[in-house]
């Protein structure tokens, strides 16, 4: 998984581990690599949804972690590490209409739902304050409050006072940035609206279908359907609860978990040798993305041969993943159990 797009709060060591070394995967060049799912979250740490094409800049996609929850008092940020049940809050976009819907649980009303503009007009804006003193991992980061009916419910949700920011006008600048490879690239216009530290998080289904693999053969030792090789059985904690933890529950898991923007994966009927491996993005510094439409015209074009066929992302560091990936999106449960299932490939969590 390529990007940082969250460090604990011991950075130090998290900035080490991130920018870490990762094995080169020369046969990328030649493989037909497409992307299959496009992921859009909103609201920091609230549940994020598919979409079928998206604008992106320096600054990820347009509308990805461009609101915030904070505390009403002390301005904190608030993510799912915090307040698990964040998950829960479904945003959704109608572009038709221009607004930011934001679906809050209730107790047994069902679901009230809060509407804000996206692009709100500079007059709404002048009619919002603008929140200066946020800090999201000690850079400073502005906001506009644009609903006080959100604020309301989501107080109400969390049972303590909060409220709903949009990103202001103040330039957050990404990074840190890693000491080798393509730093020039970082520290070129690249910015960040509510995400930890970098624009955008890359996976591929051939990594999440690794830990998934790797879960079911560490729980359940004594199955024979994981037959992949690089597959490693890790000890698991004593008192895992297996009545929930079933060979069904892992093999639903979702790679939403992991909150990624892109996830890439195989052409269709790949050959054995070109399909993609597990952690093979790990190796990349950059990767261009192709339009369908000229699909054609490259069809056989690989390498430096499809430069500036299409649009170039700088894969600068590894995720520094925190615990959020605990969190069962369908419950807002946290289950302390993941911790111990992921420590393989962990990268200096929080």
């Amino acid at each position: 998984m390529s990007f940082a797009s969250s460090l604990s709060s011991f950075l130090p060591a998290s900035i080490a581990s991130a920018f870490a070394s990762a094995p080169s995967h020369t046969k990328s060049l030649i493989k037909d690599i497409r992307i299959k799912r496009l992921r859009i979250h909103p609201i920091k740490s609230c549940r994020g949804f598919d979409v079928d094409s998206v604008e992106y800049d320096q600054s990820g996609f347009k509308y990805d972690r461009t609101w915030l929850i904070i505390d009403a008092t002390t301005r904190n940020f608030y993510t799912a590490r915090d307040l698990p049940k964040m998950v829960l809050i479904e945003p959704t976009i109608d572009y038709a209409a221009g607004m930011l819907n934001i679906k809050i649980p209730t107790e047994g009303e069902g679901d009230l739902v809060i509407s804000t503009p996206l692009n709100p007009t500079p007059a709404e804006l002048s009619d919002c304050e603008l929140v200066t003193d946020i800090t999201i991992w000690g850079a400073k980061v502005d906001g506009y409050a644009v609903s006080n009916a959100a604020d309301d419910a989501l107080s109400l949700y969390f049972g303590k006072p909060v409220r709903l920011v949009r990103k202001g006008p103040l330039l957050r600048p990404s990074g840190p940035h890693p000491t080798a490879g393509p730093t020039r690239y970082s520290k070129e216009d690249a910015s960040v609206n509510m995400q930890d530290f970098y624009p955008i998080l890359v996976t591929s289904e051939a990594s999440f279908e690794h830990i998934r693999s790797t879960i079911i053969k560490s729980v359940f030792p004594e199955r024979s359907d994981v037959i992949d090789p690089t597959v490693t059985a890790y000890k698991v904690p004593g008192n895992l609860n297996r009545e929930f933890w079933t060979p069904e529950y892992v093999a639903g898991l979702q790679i939403d978990r992991f909150r990624p923007n892109i996830v890439l994966g195989d052409a269709p009927a790949p050959s054995s040798s070109l399909k993609m491996t597990a952690f093979e993005e790990d190796g990349w510094e950059a990767f261009e993305i192709i339009d369908s439409s000229k699909e054609a015209e490259v069809k056989n074009v690989f390498g430096k041969d499809a430069l500036d066929l299409g649009q170039g992302i700088y894969t600068l560091v590894r995720c520094a993943r925190c615990m959020v990936p605990n969190i069962d999106p369908a419950t807002g449960v946290r289950d302390a159990h993941v911790r111990s299932y992921l420590i393989y490939r962990l990268v200096a969590a929080c």
